[in-house]
């Protein structure tokens, strides 16, 4: 008797797994596609400005209804630009309207009244070429219609490079492994397939059970999404900074040959994307902190730069000196593809100051520095003619 009953417990299992799991889809099905950030998440901040130089006031962080940082699309919209990029993109510790998109925004629509302009963040920390590769392919197509796209891009990869260490591979994209970790890495949430072995994803991560588990999770731990947690006050910067200042520093990096490669053939299929897809592009270098000299305030003020050995644990960091070679020859690469490809580039990193009236830290924009970004935008869209409303029909 012990057995059948065993059978029958299990089937009771399964046939509420089943249940649940069709009700949930049903549930989830005008959520089931794409996002980077959670729709609808929203946080404020209280970033410390000890700890934060330039920085000063709470910061509200709000995204919409498509997992974007910025309004919602309107049937109103004339020109649609989107913000593609990392942390320094995301500007998750600027207040609304303080983010360098949101410069770009507020400038754009005073000076063209004429027109509704719609300006989207979609930064999130810690994504690289790889990240926006995915973007481009899965999630631009659901997009209604977007114009522009500009992408800050280099530096989430050089530090890809350094962080991975020996365990680097230039070839990683092109397995099997490589493409499930960087479609789970580039989204927070994707649709939900039919057939669970998918090989996009560990087939238990295709239920809407697992869905729905994680969304939980994140309305939990909202800031926590893209990796590195961001307490509402920085406090964790304190910490990492001390480290970094403690520790041993390299001044010789290691080869970057393969990971430049890499660097270029995403730009490349990038920028093949885009094309097929008609949207128009603009890149940016990117700028930083780190100098070959650094005043002493400006060195305790980093914490990024480490290398990890096998085990995944940081052993070291390498100087500024180190980091600002590396940095300026991912910015070589991305102007030399785009005058190859004659795609629009703005070199930022040769035009905005590499000192604290833009920095908080090694990377990241203060106010200042966000609204020096989104001035420069402004002036190019403005003057270059790239203002252009979008073509009559294709909304």
């Amino acid at each position: 008797m012990k057995y059948p009953r065993l059978s029958l417990v299990l089937l009771g299992l399964l046939a509420g797994f089943f249940i649940a799991e069709v009700g949930l889809r049903i549930y989830l099905a005008p959520r089931n596609v794409y996002y980077v950030w959670p729709s609808g998440l929203e946080k404020i901040l209280q970033p410390d400005s000890t700890i934060f130089p330039g920085i000063r006031g709470n910061a509200r962080f709000r995204v919409n209804s498509n997992g974007i940082r910025g309004p919602e699309f309107t049937a109103k919209d004339h020109v649609r630009i989107l913000a593609l990029g990392g942390s320094t993109t995301e500007c998750v510790y600027l207040d609304e309207g303080e983010t360098w998109p949101d410069i770009l925004a507020n400038h754009l629509q005073s000076a063209r009244p004429d027109l509704t302009i719609w300006v989207g963040n979609l930064g999130a920390s810690g994504k690289n070429m790889r990240d926006h590769l995915f973007h481009v392919r899965y999630l631009l197509p659901q997009m209604n219609n977007i114009d522009h796209i500009i992408i800050l891009s280099g530096l989430n990869d050089f530090l890809l490079r350094l962080n991975r260490g020996n365990a680097y591979r230039e070839d990683f994209l092109a397995t099997s492994e490589g493409q499930r970790y960087q479609y789970q890495h580039a989204f927070v949430f994707t649709p939900i397939p039919l057939w669970p072995f998918d090989g996009k994803r560990i087939f238990y991560k295709n239920s809407a059970l697992w869905y729905t588990a994680r969304l939980a999770w994140i309305e939990t731990f909202p800031m926590g999404t893209h990796g590195l947690y961001q307490d509402p006050g920085g406090q964790y910067l304190q910490v990492a900074r001390e480290t970094r200042f403690r520790s041993p520093k390299l001044d010789i990096l290691p080869d970057l040959e393969s990971a430049l490669r890499e660097y270029r053939r995403n730009l490349n299929t990038v920028i093949d994307l885009l094309q097929k897809q008609n949207v128009k592009p603009l890149f940016l270098t990117h700028p930083v902190l780190w100098k070959t000299e650094m005043p002493d305030a400006e060195e305790r003020l980093l914490w990024m730069g480490w290398q990890k050995n096998i085990n995944g644990n940081t052993t070291d960091y390498y100087d500024a000196a180190a980091l600002t070679k590396g940095m300026v020859e991912y910015n070589q690469t991305l102007l030399a593809v785009c005058r190859e490809r004659k795609v629009p580039v703005i070199d930022l990193a040769a035009i905005v100051p590499s000192d604290l009236t833009t920095f908080y830290d090694d990377v990241h924009f203060n106010e200042t520095g966000a609204k020096q970004i989104g001035e420069i935008l402004s002036e190019y869209f403005l003057n270059e003619g790239q203002l252009l409303p979008a073509l009559e029909g294709k909304r």
